[in-house]
């Protein structure tokens, strides 16, 4: 992920050909991942303290110190997940977001599945349409709230 972070970085003019060489700002990272990581119970245990890692890492990374963050807390079925590992992952989700050195900077975004509109519409549910927006959006309004924070 640092390797095409780097890439594009160096690249933004092919990636954003209006871009005007006038320099860039990582103003936040979005992230919806844990999927693979609630396949089993050891990896499970790991999650938290793997995710609060990668934040402070990328943060060391790009110096930036009080990069924003938010956290698509995974939906795995919705409100109604019975499976421990998915509950595991879904109360890790949250709890990075509730650590201390993070307050005011990292935040949580459930990503549920509504089943009244997948089962009427027969469309995908909401949370798999609108995370790749949501997130973003959800991302720039820690940057508003929180200025001067980098």
């Amino acid at each position: 992920m640092v390797y095409e972070i780097r890439s594009v970085l160096k690249n933004l003019k092919t990636h954003f050909p209006a871009y005007d060489g006038k320099g860039y700002e990582i103003a936040g990272l979005g992230w919806h991942q844990g999927w693979n990581d609630g396949l089993k119970k050891e990896w499970v245990a790991e999650y938290e303290e793997n995710l609060a890692n990668l934040i402070r890492d990328l943060r060391d990374e790009f110096s930036v110190p009080k990069m924003p963050a938010v956290i698509a807390v995974s939906g795995f079925g919705g409100r109604k997940q019975k499976i421990d590992r998915r509950l595991g992952i879904i109360a890790a989700q949250h709890n990075v977001a509730k650590l201390p050195e993070f307050a005011g900077a990292v935040a949580r975004w459930p990503v549920w599945r509504r089943a009244t509109f997948f089962d009427r519409r027969k469309t995908p549910p909401p949370g798999r349409v609108t995370t790749g927006t949501a997130t973003p959006r959800r991302t720039s309004s820690l940057v508003t709230r929180w200025p001067g924070r980098c």
